[in-house]
């Protein structure tokens, strides 16, 4: 919106002064917000405070303390559920087991979770070592946050049944109380949450080199100096051929030469290199051959599930047998190896070469275009900051495909960080009844 339009008391120096402020105590590109989001949450933070207008308010916050806080309290975005994205933690816990089987004795998995919001990422992430046969003494997790509400939350362990709106905590981490879900007290003692700016320079003093980084949805929200300063920083404290894991608008190998996305890992999981091992590939499905006897611990069997995880294989696209019609299910797995190519390709920022690939691929797809294509064309359109194409690809893609998990995610995001909130709202919704079950009515179109 306009000056001219303004919320009533938000006046032009005052509102650019707080996006000033915010720039420069976290990094904040307030345009990733959107001005009408911004100008909501600062005056809902101004009344709150009883300030009269913006411009004392902006007088209370820039001294520090808890105006501050409660000013960046106001512009956080908590959202997060327990085991957001499986691929991706699917492919944490193949690192963690294959770094495990590497030596005799390993020390401690460390692992920084940042942001971790209310604390369903830190949870997710030691249930998931849990369930892997790892015990609470092979790994560490600190989990860190600038909102100091959002740790104090995170430190109860308590959570609403919409944290679980994806895969449920398993009943033997969580129960249910009149209060809401309850972490086990062996989960929460499991996770060190503690408050700090991850622009700070003096935020990981003391911590040894991390083996992980969860940095998931940050990064879209910084400005391009503050990405860079805050990656930077990450690598240093990351260990050599260390898992970087990003969200799925975050190509950080597009930013950092240092960063190269894993092959055979999940999209946006990145392996820390540097100097004469930047070239090196980290082939993490076939760096040695594990069995249950490499990983299990004494106390605890192995599960199945973590067999297949470390036993599987990456799609090989010359091995893909196609027939000569490319009918059928032979068709659909061209499709998807196709398809796949162009997602790695975007992953390594290779952007130029994937554009050239999707179009290639569109081309030969006629009228029948598949909503994955349709979805990675509003990811090649985010990484140019074309939020309008992206979100007239979404819209696409969701047309074909009513039930695209990726597509309804991303495009709730970008709903909200437009201020549309009552659009975000309802395709969360959706998401939601997407991990819920399937639906009745299926799809607009094929796939």
């Amino acid at each position: 919106i306009s000056e001219r339009t303004s919320i009533a008391g938000a006046g032009p120096m005052s509102f650019a002064a707080l996006c000033q402020l915010l720039e420069a105590r976290m990094g904040l590109d307030h345009q990733s917000l959107g001005e009408l989001a911004l100008r909501q949450a600062f005056e809902e933070a101004r009344i709150r405070s009883g300030h009269a207008n913006l411009a004392s308010y902006f007088e209370w916050v820039k001294e520090g303390g808890e105006g501050l806080a409660k000013l960046i309290e106001a512009v956080s975005i908590p959202e997060s559920w327990f085991f957001r994205d499986s691929a991706q933690l699917d492919s944490f816990v193949r690192f963690a087991l294959q770094r495990k089987a590497q030596q005799e004795n390993p020390p401690p998995l460390n692992i920084l979770c940042l942001p971790c919001a209310r604390g369903e990422e830190p949870y997710s992430l030691a249930i998931s070592l849990f369930e892997a046969g790892f015990e609470a003494r092979e790994f560490n997790i600190c989990a860190i946050d600038l909102n100091q509400s959002f740790i104090e939350h995170a430190r109860l362990g308590r959570f609403a049944s919409w944290s679980s709106r994806g895969r449920s905590v398993p009943a033997a981490y969580a129960q249910m109380t009149p209060q809401g879900l309850q972490i086990s007290e062996d989960v929460c003692a499991s996770v060190r949450f503690r408050v700090g700016n991850a622009l700070d320079s003096n935020l990981l003093n003391g911590e040894a080199k991390f083996d992980v980084v969860f940095c998931r949805n940050l990064l879209i929200y910084l400005t391009s100096s503050a990405k860079k300063q805050l990656l930077q920083s990450l690598q240093l404290k990351m260990a050599e051929s260390g898992l970087f894991v990003s969200g799925h608008a975050e190509n950080i190998a597009s930013f950092d030469a240092n960063f190269q996305q894993a092959p055979m890992l999940a999209s946006h999981c990145f392996i820390r290199r540097s100097g004469a091992h930047r070239n090196e590939i980290v082939d993490i499905s076939r760096a040695r051959t594990f069995t249950a006897s490499n990983v299990a611990t004494p106390s605890r069997s192995l599960p199945a599930k973590t067999a297949d995880l470390i036993a599987r294989e990456p799609i090989n696209a010359s091995a893909v047998p196609v027939n000569a019609d490319r009918g059928g299910e032979a068709a659909h797995g061209l499709q998807h190896v196709l398809l796949s190519e162009v997602e790695a390709l975007a992953d390594r920022g290779q952007l130029r070469d994937a554009r050239m690939r999707l179009d290639a691929f569109l081309a030969s797809c006629g009228t029948d275009i598949p909503a994955q294509a349709a979805y990675l064309e509003a990811v090649l359109a985010m990484a140019h900051s074309d939020i309008r194409a992206a979100i007239a690809a979404l819209k696409q893609a969701l047309y074909l495909d009513r039930e695209h998990a990726d597509a309804l995610s991303l495009y709730a995001t970008l709903m909200q960080s437009q201020g549309d909130f009552e659009s975000a709202r309802r395709l969360r919704e959706r998401l939601q009844r997407v991990w819920q079950g399937p639906t009745q009515g299926g799809q607009h179109g094929g796939q």
